[in-house]
Order: structure tokens, then sequence, then C-alpha cells
């Protein structure tokens, strides 16, 4: 994990095997359910129950459509999570309006 990122800003979501659904964690959210010496949910999660993350409201990892803004790679098309930490008020505003015009 990158010190120098937000990890408040960020929620894992992640196949809960034991409620059989995708559930959100909150990055930095203590470990109280998966046996070990990990203190951090999201560093006791086994890494292949990680279906997606999202900063805020915006996924910027997603396993099943391949989407990466992390590192910019796969469908990302070569935006980072700098350049979402940068442009996150303007994408947010842009979506609040759609799903308001959608509503409409």
């Amino acid at each position: 994990w990158d010190p120098t990122l937000p990890s408040s800003s960020f929620t894992i979501i992640h196949y809960d095997r034991v409620e059989d659904n995708l559930s959100e964690t909150p990055f930095d959210a203590p470990n109280n359910s998966i046996t070990g010496k990990e203190t951090q949910f999201v560093f006791a999660l086994p890494e292949h129950r990680i279906e997606g993350v999202k900063y805020l409201d915006r996924t910027v990892w997603d396993k099943e459509r391949r989407l990466d803004c992390v590192f910019g790679s796969m469908n990302g098309n070569g935006e980072t999570i700098d350049q979402v930490i940068e442009s996150y008020d303007e994408w947010k505003r842009e979506t609040d309006e759609r799903e308001k015009r959608n509503r409409l």
C-alpha cells in the first residue's frame, strides 16, 4: 500500500463467503473476522476474494471488468490513481448530473 494515499478514502469490494455476497469494507477497517496475525482486514483478506476497489464513490479497480485506474493498465486507458484523485470532483459532478438527467 502506498502510504501517500488516503486509505480512509478507499473501500474494498470483496466476496463474503459467510454471507455469500459481495460486501464493501473500508480499506482501513480492523480485522475482526479472519483468523491470523494480521490486524487490518484488507491485508488479512485472501486476494482471490477481492473483486474491486473504490476511491470514494468511483470504482478504480474491478477484477471482472479488468478495469485498472490504479496503475493505468488493462481497461484503465492509462489513467492512474493520482489522476483519479485529482479529477474526482469533476468526475463526481458529471456523474451526479448524468444520474439526475436519467431520473427525469
